[in-house]
Parts: C-alpha cells; structure tokens; sequence
C-alpha cells in the first residue's frame, strides 16, 4: 500500500514515472557486496533513485508530520526534517545507492493516515567508508573460507570472529585458545589479564576449569 501511494503521487509530478521492484542488487565491481531497496523509481526528469519504506508501528494510529519527533532516525537540520546521518537507516539507503548507482534516494515513512517522504542525496564518503569495511570482511574471513585456505575461529563467549593479530587494534579484543577444549576467547569476554603471555604457559575456559574441579571432587 505504501509504495502504491508513493507510485501514484509521484506520477503526478514526474514525467514517464515507472517504478520496479528490483530483489537483491549486486554492486558492479564487487559481487560479495548487495543491496535490496524496496524499490527502483524512474523518471525522464531526475533519472533513477531507490525507494526505501519504513512503517513505524508506533505512528499506525498518528499523522507522522506531527510525530517525526519520535523517530530516533529523523532529526532537524536548517530547520527541516532530514535522515540522522548517524542512524542505521542512513547506512541502509546510501549503500542501496551506491549499490544501484542512483545519485539519490527516497525515503519513504508510511502510516494508514498518512505518508512522508524526503529525499536523501547520495553521500559517497559514506558509501566509501562502509564498503571499505567490507572490503576487509570479505577478504579476511569469507574469501579464505571459499577458498579452504583457513578456518574461522569464533569466540566462545560472544560468538563473533577473532581477529588475527594484524587487525587487532584494541588489546582486549586479543583471542586466546583454551588449552582443553581448543576454543578460542576473546581476552574481554573470558576476563583474560592482558600481560597473559608473560605469566602462564596454558590457559583453560571457565568450562574446562570447572570440569577439572569437578574431577577432582569426584
């Protein structure tokens, strides 16, 4: 319904106005990189632009020109309502832009009494910066993987990758291998004092501690 409104409002202010929707985007240069706008607008006088809709539960029964304000993604700028730069939702548009090319965007807030949209121009730094991180994803952990050049260690605390020691920028996100189990823990996850390598020469989970105890108790 959303994107219906959207597509017959802007039919009355463009020219030759078509609108698809497009599914998931591969950038051009990078395939591991995708984006999935829910929508591709056309037009003969702007040219393309994508179409990100959101919906806010918490406006369904309010007219969202009054109520923008609760909206942690919308803040004023120049006395006018604009994406909060530093929110999620901004990351989301630019990289569907910068995925699909468009010099810019709408974004779309929808509600069953009325519907908002503003423009978004696309910020290329932006787009740079995200990517960038990607960029160092694929390549460290999803291109050796493809490749069965190296395993991923997970941490088995919080679950994420352990970084290698060049990419480690913060000492506790150092990872360290139970000498029991074999799992590998983040430093700031298992409490692991950081001059550990200078102290002890075998290092064991919580896990194993605790089944040693247990062992010895037995």
């Amino acid at each position: 319904m959303a994107l219906e409104q959207f597509f017959a409002r802007m039919q009355c202010r463009h020219k030759n106005v078509t609108m698809e929707r497009p599914g998931l985007l591969l950038e051009s240069n990078r395939s591991y990189i995708a984006s999935s706008p829910d929508a591709v607008f056309k037009c003969d006088c702007h040219g393309r632009a994508v179409v990100e809709i959101k919906c806010p539960y918490k406006l369904s029964t309010r007219n969202i020109s009054d109520n923008l304000k609760e909206l942690g993604y919308m803040t004023v700028k120049d006395n006018c309502w604009v994406l909060n730069s530093s929110h999620k939702h901004y990351t989301q548009i630019q990289s569907e832009m910068g995925v699909a090319e468009t010099k810019f965007g709408y974004f779309v807030i929808w509600s069953p009494l009325e519907s908002f949209s503003l423009r978004v121009d696309y910020d290329h730094d932006h787009y740079v910066k995200i990517t960038s991180s990607l960029d160092v994803f694929f390549k460290n952990y999803v291109a050796p993987v493809l490749a069965e050049e190296e395993p991923l260690c997970y941490c088995g605390s919080c679950g994420q990758v352990c970084l290698t020691e060049e990419e480690i920028e913060d000492n506790k996100d150092r990872s360290v291998s139970c000498d029991g189990c074999s799992v590998w823990y983040h430093f700031g996850c298992a409490d692991v004092p950081q001059n550990i390598d200078d102290v002890v020469q075998e290092w064991y989970c919580q896990s194993c501690i605790s089944a040693m105890i247990s062992d010895i108790r037995i």
